[in-house]
């Protein structure tokens, strides 16, 4: 009979206890890490939300041929 088929049932509550702490472990240690890249996703440029702002009061709008060159106007703010 091979090894593994000899454990006894307590062992083997054991192993799977010891699989089970470390799947939490790994499941916390994801969760923080999600908690952080979600918290950086949501967060917007402070410069963006003026230039946001000064649009809406203005009314003025403009076509931009690119992200990039959208990204440089609001950055030259």
């Amino acid at each position: 009979m091979p090894r593994k088929m000899l454990q006894t049932e307590p062992a083997r509550i054991r192993r799977m206890e010891s699989e089970i702490s470390l799947l939490k472990q790994r499941l916390n240690a994801l969760e923080a890490e999600v908690k952080v890249i979600d918290e950086d996703v949501h967060e917007v440029r402070p410069e963006y939300l003026k230039k946001l702002e000064e649009i809406e009061k203005t009314g003025k709008f403009y076509r931009v041929k690119s992200v990039e060159e959208m990204r440089k106007d609001i950055e030259s703010f």
